[in-house]
């Protein structure tokens, strides 16, 4: 298999990649812009910044003379020589625009069965901001990202603390994604990749990042650097100073051989929704549920290679309505390039209900009338009940996943589910006298075995967030 190795130095990378500096690879300098009441929120701001080990932090005393200098700049009357502080400034970050809405007072309604209402109040806090940041050696250049928090409880300091935690999270999320890591390549080839940046650069086994391409090309006689995406890679191990990826997809290298390649982090929530097709062969006894049904299903999961979360399977077969929401743990192996094989366990409770005609036997109480079978049953056409099932499961399954893009992949997977018999029947009917309902040992007349067993086929689509 043919490699192509890109070696980079630092001259190469300038002269390329103009506005990507070694800096944009290396360290940042930041200044955290506060101004009045903004101060606590320009607090988290450096908080989630101070996490990464990239950024390091201009004194306090160091900002009222850097902003002086950046206004001059901006006004076009000074020389470039007489901007010293500046020179060392990567980034202005800004906590702005900052709305608190709280703590409010809400009242909440409830009503029971019964009609009851019950009145709850509890006190609802929102706060919300944007967090602003200016690239200094970039020419100014401005972006910004919003985050949030929210809080609710009956006490509103408490309320407040919830809010201010939740915006907290956020303002993680919106730093790494104004913030991506950038690496540079020593060592590319259509399978794997190795990045001139490790965990003193704050990469983390799973990352995601997109390869980026940027070449000299001469456009109407002039040249320009011409930017394009050219793979995805995901993170295998991290050394201190450089890390080792696999590519999911990767672009024909041949005309990018003079190009300046990176790696930018792609940031993800690591969640993903999946809604899943799903053939089942049951095992049951009952006559209905030995033929093969069709399942629709769905679940949440969160994680890279290790995944964990939750799923739900909904059939309908005749007269039977199932539901069997579980807790799923799976873990993907990579094969090549987007194809993973995974295997995963789920175990959770099985839900099936039906609706069957009231069985009596001959001799039981009540006025029921009727032609009995050999047991001595009699089936009462006029009378129905609702029965219901609950019993336990799990499934053991294993499949291939293929990625489509960066977010979507598909999923082919087959699996052995095992329940034991139902362990817990009820009826529920209003109707029909509660000692006859008492006098019901055995609902295996009514539903002999309500088990899920068997194997299962399911087809997948799946998006990450």
């Amino acid at each position: 298999m043919k490699t192509i190795r890109v070696i980079l130095f630092t001259l190469l990378a300038i002269s390329i990649s103009g506005s990507l500096s070694a800096q944009k690879f290396g360290r940042y300098q930041v200044a955290i812009i506060a101004q009045g009441g903004d101060r606590v929120y320009a607090d988290m701001v450096q908080k989630a910044l101070g996490e990464d080990k990239r950024f390091l932090f201009i004194s306090e005393k160091d900002i009222p003379f850097i902003l002086k200098e950046w206004e001059k700049r901006q006004s076009g009357i000074t020389e470039d020589d007489s901007i010293t502080l500046l020179k060392n400034v990567d980034y202005f970050v800004q906590a702005t625009n900052v709305r608190n809405s709280g703590p409010i007072l809400v009242k909440h309604e409830s009503k029971d069965k019964d009609g009851n209402v019950t009145v709850t109040y509890t006190y609802e806090t929102e706060i919300s901001l944007d967090i602003k940041v200016t690239d200094i050696q970039g020419g100014g250049e401005v972006k910004s990202r919003g985050a949030s928090g929210r809080g609710s409880d009956e006490n509103a300091a408490f309320s407040v603390k919830s809010a201010m935690n939740s915006l907290q999270s956020n303002i993680k999320v919106a730093v790494a994604i104004l913030f991506p890591i950038n690496a540079e390549i020593f060592d590319l080839s259509s399978t794997h990749v190795k990045m001139l940046s490790g965990t003193e650069q704050g990469v983390k086994d799973g990352q995601k990042y997109i390869l980026k391409s940027k070449k000299k090309v001469n456009i109407g006689g002039k040249e320009r650097n011409f930017e394009t995406d050219i793979g995805f890679v995901q993170v295998k191990k991290v050394h201190d100073d450089n890390a080792e990826a696999f590519v999911i997809f990767l672009d024909n290298m041949d005309d990018k051989k003079d190009a300046f390649i990176w790696a930018e982090e792609k940031y993800f929530s690591n969640i993903a929704m999946e809604l899943s097709l799903v053939g089942a062969m049951n095992r049951g006894e009952f006559a209905t549920l030995k033929d093969s049904i069709f399942e629709i299903g769905a679940g949440v999961l969160m994680g890279n290679l290790f995944q964990y979360g939750v799923a739900a399977d909904l059939f309908i077969n005749g007269r039977y309505l199932g539901v069997n929401p579980a807790l799923e743990l799976r873990y993907n192996f990579h094969v090549y390039k987007g194809l993973f094989f995974l295997v995963g366990l789920d175990a959770g409770v099985s839900y099936i209900q039906t609706v069957s005609n009231l069985r009596v036997h001959a001799s039981d109480p009540g006025t029921y009338t009727g032609i009995p079978d050999k047991n001595g049953i009699i089936e009462v056409q006029s009378k129905q009940l609702i029965v219901k099932s609950i019993l336990g499961y799990a499934t053991i399954h294993a499949g291939v996943k293929l990625f489509f893009s960066p977010h979507v992949y598909g999923l082919v997977t087959a699996g052995y589910a095992y329940s034991p018999d139902a362990k817990f029947k009820y009826v529920q009917d209003k109707d029909t006298p509660e000692e006859l309902l008492n006098s019901i040992e055995d609902y295996s007349s009514y539903v002999p075995t309500m088990a899920v067993r068997g194997a299962k086929i399911a087809l997948t689509v799946g998006v990450i967030f």
